[in-house]
């Protein structure tokens, strides 16, 4: 009898998980990609408007990223 519980529990746990998601996560990924993208385009406008009249009077970082580690850009 309690076996026949802990199993109807785990089924109706099982159930609601798998049907609690909802595909609203791929679309609200494709936003989210989106405005990175858009916001990566925008640093990098303002970026190349640089105010600096010789090489000497900037300094740099690293933007991005890549899959092994380490920036994708200079």
């Amino acid at each position: 009898m309690i076996k026949n519980i802990t199993y109807i529990i785990k089924t109706i746990a099982l159930l609601a998980i798998v049907f609690g998601c909802s595909n609203n996560s791929e679309t609200s990924k494709e936003e989210e990609k989106l405005e990175l993208d858009s916001l990566k385009t925008e640093i990098e406008q303002i970026a190349a408007t640089g105010i600096c009249s010789e090489n000497s009077d900037c300094t740099y970082i690293a933007f991005g990223s890549k899959p092994c580690g380490g920036p994708e850009v200079i």
